[in-house]
């Protein structure tokens, strides 16, 4: 392999498809074996696998040598700097490999540095003669291959270079150039004439070979069928938009593991058919787009105003094109791939294709012409709800928007976004809730609007104390909590106090909302204002008091708690609100030691969410369970677990859980010794915890960077995170934080040769942990203490602490604990000199830490 400017890794993974462009190439190289070899231009439209190909051909047969430039702009470069970095790159082979004949090699060895830096060079004819020279010289000994990626960059003197040396013939040389389809050199026809030159079309890959392209991308497990035909109609085969296509996918949630196989929801496809195209293949589409006839165009002007899929009908119901052109219409549209189509219920569904199509077309019609038509499509729907058939209040919302009606928007606004809370579609319920409030405000503003909107809207006996409720608890669920509390307080002030069940909710929120932020004080007050306005045990409010003991360490408490939320709720109560009295039970007795009787329930929990469809949940039961399986040693299983909540958190949305997952992640990267990758966890989780307002969860983190310096050895930066920890976890009186705080600044201390500091930040740690009843923690505490007592020569004591460490992990099965505990075993026998002892406590701690 020749060393080469701008040089690339090959990538993984053999090239799918183009079968006939391999066996053109493998011609190619087979020619130039035999003696002189045409010039190959590959080429291809982006992202059709040009690059990729070029890595290919060096897994084919004959070439001994192959370099794979990468082409730079052209702009401010020599004529000859790209032929001058080969130059270079294979320079150095021959002096490597024939040093007897380099010396023989003529001028191109000197010209070469030159060439590459962009200097001119004055008389083009010697320069080519050179350049023959050496490649002829150096193919006799070894057969080369030049792959030039980009090739359209290429000056037209580097063209005319190669034109040369492909007409002059070169034995042993193989030369292939890579470039966009319209892109081909000038003079290029001729060469081919003269059957110096040939070309090698990439094309997209048919859809029976994207299966495995697919799954090469996404990885284990199986593929679906229907997300290969979606992947094969949106994407055409190029493999880069297949690529950026499956990554937005499992970023927006509509392509996720669904039992045994990758699948795709055609419905949140839908959802997010705007922007789920890359940029390249949306301009090719607004191209085509625009080249339509008339009524195509105003097909598209009408799909850009509905809100999602729509039928034919109900596209033909503000139509200007005949019914009976409509269908044809549509159907063109699909072919050209502007318009996706499905079938659900044997009704065909149509929807654009891209974001830009939508903003091309828009605002085709005149905007008095565009409100008639959503006008039209509202009193359709609403007659079609009236009739008892199933219809999107979303829709109506959107339609009515359009037609300017506030009113009855805000109205369906407030529906549509109490259906998505309820489904579980929280993001999309906070948008739909937040411009219900704003239709509400802007009515209200008006002076006008104010009776047409109590008329509408208060009609059903809804008040604004719903509209900012319900806005609160979506903002609730998505970790914004600033906002949430901000619209529950607009809920309070603004709503009917007569209102008794809406006004319950709101305090249980505003309850929440002060938990999540940190003001304990104020969450206390508002949650007993809830219960006291409701019943004298609530569920709900049982399992946020439950929390609210979690947070002042009170695990006791929190138990009876929430056990009397489960007791109340029985096996038939709200699914959801069970799912969330198990999860706290689970963290209540996990805290106290009990880890076994917490994952029971934390598998009661996950039951429950997958039976009742509830996936928003689930990253917060796997992150819980992830944990679990860290205390007990199965480190991959965590890892597993913690991948898994990521995926489900992107699916569903759900960001609060986000700064939760990075920490847990961090945390098992520090127990595999890997500090960097910890390190960029606990970093990314900080900035989300900042910005979705988690003070509890930011100052953990930032006691995770602690760690990871100390781990790193970067004391200044360890100590200064734990001055940040400390000062966070005072202002949230958070014990157990506090306690593990004063575990680090000792060993911080102990790191820097302060050993009373260290010792007396282990003592107020030690304290801490046994009057909060968290004994479980204490193994790495004794760790610390043993590691500082034999450093200080205290034998008996180091060994005290040692064995009592070990007691503890044995006596929870802590064994992670217990790996740390044998790896100091470990230290000890080989500080004495004890070889076989040391390694046996070594694989001691390996087998701690295995999967079981």
């Amino acid at each position: 392999m020749a060393p080469a400017s701008q040089e690339e890794t090959a990538p993984t993974g053999p090239l799918l498809g183009n079968e006939v462009a391999k066996r053109q190439a493998a011609e190619v190289l087979s020619a130039a074996k035999k003696g002189p070899a045409p010039l190959a231009l590959v080429a291809g439209e982006k992202g059709v696998g040009k690059t990729r190909f070029g890595w290919e051909i060096q897994r084919l047969e004959g070439a001994k040598t192959f370099a794979h430039i990468r082409m730079p702009a052209a702009e401010g470069k020599g004529p000859y700097e790209a032929l001058g970095s080969v130059a270079v790159s294979l320079v150095q082979v021959a002096q490597s490999s024939f040093p007897d004949w380099i010396g023989q090699a003529g001028p191109l060895v000197t010209l070469a540095p030159a060439l590459a830096a962009g200097e001119p060079h004055k008389d083009a004819a010697k320069l080519l003669d050179a350049f023959e020279r050496f490649l002829r010289g150096l193919s006799e000994r070894m057969p080369l291959a030049l792959f030039f990626d980009d090739a359209d960059r290429l000056p037209s003197e580097s063209w005319a270079a190669l034109s040369h040396l492909a007409r002059r013939g070169i034995g042993g040389l193989a030369i292939f150039a890579a470039v966009r389809g319209e892109s081909l050199p000038s003079g290029w026809k001729e060469l081919e004439k003269e059957k110096k030159g040939v070309t090698i079309r990439l094309r997209p890959i048919p859809e029976g070979l994207l299966k495995p392209l697919v799954q090469q991308i996404l990885g284990p497990p199986a593929v679906s069928e229907v997300l290969v035909r979606e992947v094969a109609f949106i994407t055409e085969g190029v493999p880069l938009f297949v690529g950026e296509f499956l990554k937005i996918g499992k970023r927006k949630g509509f392509v996720f593991p669904e039992g045994d196989r990758w699948s795709t929801d055609l419905d949140r496809r839908a959802r997010y058919v705007e922007d789920s195209l890359p940029p390249e293949l949306e301009e090719k589409l607004v191209a085509t787009a625009r080249s339509l006839p008339p009524s195509h165009q105003k097909a598209l002007g009408l799909l850009a105003m509905m809100p999602g899929p729509a039928s034919a009908g109900e596209i033909g119901i503000a139509s200007p094109i005949p019914a009976s052109q409509l269908s044809v219409v549509l159907a063109d549209l699909v072919a050209k791939r502007l318009v996706v189509k499905r079938t659900i219920e044997k009704v065909a569904l149509h929807a654009l294709t891209a974001k830009r199509v939508r903003e091309a077309f828009s605002g085709i019609f005149p905007q008095k012409e565009a409100r008639a038509a959503h006008e039209k499509f509202a009193r359709h729907l609403e007659k079609l709800a009236a009739e008892g058939k199933k219809v999107s209040a979303e829709a109506l919302a959107h339609h009515f928007d359009g037609a300017g009606t506030l009113d009855r928007a805000a109205q369906y606004l407030l529906a549509a976004g109490e259906e998505a809370l309820a489904a579980g579609r929280v993001q999309r319920a906070a948008e739909l809730l937040l411009r219900a409030r704003e239709d509400s405000d802007a009515l209200v503003a008006t002076g006008k609007g104010k009776k047409s909107f109590l008329g509408g809207l208060f009609a059903k006996g809804t008040d604004l104390t719903k509209v900012h409720g319900l806005l609160g608890d979506a903002y609730l669920r998505l970790g914004k909590n600033e906002e949430a509390l901000a619209s529950l307080q607009r809920a309070i002030a603004e709503g009917d106090p007569k209102k008794e069940p809406e006004r319950l909710g709101v305090h249980r929120g505003l309850g929440t909302a002060y938990l999540k932020l940190g003001n304990y004080g104020e969450a206390e007050k508002h949650l007993a204002a809830a219960q006291a306005k409701g019943a004298a045990s609530s569920p709900d409010i049982d399992c946020y008091l439950g929390q609210l003991h979690l947070a002042r360490d009170r695990y006791d408490p929190a138990r009876e708690v929430v056990e009397r939320a489960l007791a109340s709720l029985g096996e038939k109560g709200d699914p959801e609100l069970r799912a969330l009295a198990h999860h706290e039970l689970g963290r209540s007795l996990y805290l106290g030691g009990r880890w076994e009787d917490a994952h029971a329930h934390w598998t009661i929990e996950r039951e429950i969410l997958q039976q009742q469809g509830l996936e928003f949940h689930l990253p917060r039961n796997l992150a819980a369970v992830a944990l679990y399986r860290l205390r007990r040693g199965r480190i991959l299983g965590a890892l597993e677990l913690l991948e898994r909540a990521r995926l489900f958190a992107a699916k569903t949305e759900n960001r609060e859980i986000e700064p939760r997952i990075h920490h847990g992640f961090g945390a098992v990267y520090l127990v595999r010794d890997e500090v960097a990758r910890a390190f960029l966890e606990f970093q990314h989780g900080l900035e989300k915890a900042n910005e979705l307002h988690q003070p509890d969860r930011t100052a953990r983190l930032v006691q995770g960077l602690g760690l990871a310096y100390l781990a790193a050895g970067k004391i200044h930066e360890a100590l200064d995170h734990c001055a940040k920890g400390q000062e966070l976890f005072e202002r949230l009186r958070f014990r157990r934080g506090l306690a593990d705080n004063h575990h680090l600044r000792g060993r911080i201390s102990m790191a820097s040769g302060n050993g009373s500091m260290a010792e007396q930040h282990f003592g107020y740690a030690l304290k801490e942990y046994k009057e909060i009843g968290t004994s479980w923690r204490l193994p790495p505490l004794y760790l610390s203490y043993h590691r500082l007592n034999r450093a200080l020569g205290r034998k008996d004591q180091s060994e005290k602490f040692l064995k009592e460490a070990e007691r503890i992990a044995r006596s929870t099965d802590d064994r992670t604990s217990l790996s740390e505990v044998f790896r100091t075993h470990a230290e000890v026998f080989q500080e004495r000199g004890d070889e076989e002892k040391s390694d046996e406590y070594l694989k001691r701690a390996v087998e701690a830490l295995k999967e079981t």
